[in-house]
């Protein structure tokens, strides 16, 4: 897991690069990630969470931060819980909401 010593987007990849990259995996729960991602969604990147053992909360606060995806679900993440779902359930929760089941 790299943890970037840098909280600007040049320092992270490059002067210049930012052009060359379209997706961005990170850990929500790192710190100064939440930044990051806002940082890097209006440099119209998308952002998903992945790697990551953030809690259902710490998945809130990303996609709230801008996160829209989901990279390499349960891989190196907490098995769903009932008691903390981590992001699994916060992805699943996500979906729910947004189904009519009413049709």
């Amino acid at each position: 897991m790299h943890i970037p010593s840098s909280s600007s987007v040049d320092g992270i990849y490059g002067s210049g690069n930012i052009d060359a990259i379209r997706i961005v995996t990170l850990a929500p729960e790192l710190p100064e990630e939440l930044d990051l991602i806002q940082i890097l969604t209006q440099h119209g990147l998308q952002v998903s969470i992945g790697h990551s053992a953030a809690t259902y909360a710490q998945g809130a606060a990303g996609i709230e931060a801008g996160a829209s995806l989901l990279t390499h679900t349960f891989n190196a993440m907490n098995s769903l819980h009932h008691r903390e779902p981590g992001l699994p359930g916060k992805i699943a929760f996500q979906l729910v909401q947004e189904v009519d089941f009413h049709r």
